[in-house]
């Protein structure tokens, strides 16, 4: 996933008064000039850029699960109706339960969609930090 920008501007003041304006840094509220490349500063706009992709992904996951749930649950209404011969505003739990028994559809509730997993949810290392490998270590 590409990395969307933090469109904030810096809430700091300059000497005169005047807002700052340039862009804040990623996941922070103040640019580099105002404390924006202090290590405690980096590390809490990590922090919080983090949890909000996070949260974002979340939602975004949440809503995608919803609409297939409701979808599901649309077409084994639909079918219960049409097997029954009934309206669809008029089909209650009873009339699934009875084609489920009498005809073997629709499908049971335990095959309702599930949340996939997804490797989008795996965390970034923190700023500041690289990698180390251990190439050509022997044991």
């Amino acid at each position: 996933m590409a990395k969307r920008r933090w469109a904030k501007h810096c809430t700091a003041h300059r000497t005169d008064g005047t807002p700052c304006g340039a862009w804040s840094i990623t996941g922070g509220s103040v640019c580099r000039s105002h404390g924006g490349a202090a290590p405690q500063t980096r590390r809490a706009a990590h922090l919080a850029y983090t949890e909000a992709r996070i949260r974002r992904e979340f939602e975004a996951v949440a809503a995608r699960r919803r609409r297939e749930w409701i979808n599901w649950q649309a077409k084994r209404v639909a079918t219960v109706a049409l097997l029954l011969g009934i309206p669809v505003t008029e089909v209650r739990e009873f009339d699934i339960w009875w084609c489920r028994v009498e005809y073997g559809v629709p499908a049971p509730a335990e095959e309702a969609p599930e949340i996939r997993p997804d490797r989008r949810f795996k965390l970034p290392p923190p700023p500041g930090r690289k990698k180390t490998t251990t190439k050509g270590a022997t044991a």
